[in-house]
């Protein structure tokens, strides 16, 4: 479950990186107000997050107690 979420936060985050790039080929002042470094900065976060997620879900907690 964890690396589904983890593949989705992925794409969001590379949905966000196109939306970025085809707002800044219109123009700055043509983008209708839109707040672009904040977008980037969302983009940049889910990819990280989904990243994170799929590394994690590979781990093994060794705090757990052992099955007998």
């Amino acid at each position: 479950m964890k690396k589904f979420f983890g593949w989705l936060f992925i794409i969001a985050g590379a949905g966000n990186f196109l939306r970025v790039f085809s707002m800044a080929s219109d123009g700055v002042s043509h983008s209708g107000g839109q707040n672009i470094g904040g977008i980037l900065f969302f983009a940049i976060g889910f990819i990280g997050l989904g990243v994170w997620m799929i590394n994690s879900s590979k781990k093994t907690d060794d705090n757990l107690p052992s099955k007998q």
